[in-house]
């Protein structure tokens, strides 16, 4: 194992490195919340729903996933159309691919999901509901 991979038991299923970060994909389904919980003890407590830093490493974790639907650690719970990390409620830096119609959709659609995408483009995001069960991508805390 190299140096700077935070521990990351890549020899076990579905955990990867992922721009030096530890990602984990959840094949159980599960609410957001309950996936965001999930994460948190995946990693002894220092777990969260992945967070995508640019268009491009969402891409990367997208094809890490085994391209199907998961949740991200992003919503819009607070502001509609105004997309947030969960761990922080900052703003996300860059912006993202809708699935046609599942963009801003509205108070009761909340949290992101992956969708793949048919267009050439690898995957798109849903704007869902945060109670539906689906599988989830975490990534480990950074250690500072």
């Amino acid at each position: 194992m190299g140096k700077n991979n935070n521990n990351c038991p890549t020899h076990e299923s579905n955990y990867h490195i992922l721009n030096n970060r530890c990602i984990f994909v959840e094949k159980s389904s599960r609410t957001y919340e309950n996936a965001k919980q999930n994460c948190k003890a995946k990693f002894g407590g220092n777990g969260k729903l992945f967070e995508p830093l640019t268009w491009s490493e969402n891409k990367k974790a997208y094809k890490l996933s085994g391209s199907i639907n998961l949740w991200i650690g992003v919503n819009d719970k607070r502001t509609d159309r105004t997309y947030v990390y969960e761990s922080t409620g900052k703003p996300i830096s860059f912006t993202p691919k809708f699935y046609s119609g599942y963009g801003s959709r509205g108070t009761s659609y909340d949290c992101i999901l992956y969708q793949p995408a048919s267009n050439g483009d690898v995957v798109h995001w849903l704007d869902y509901s945060c109670t539906s069960p689906f599988y989830s991508i975490c990534e480990k805390y950074k250690e500072t």
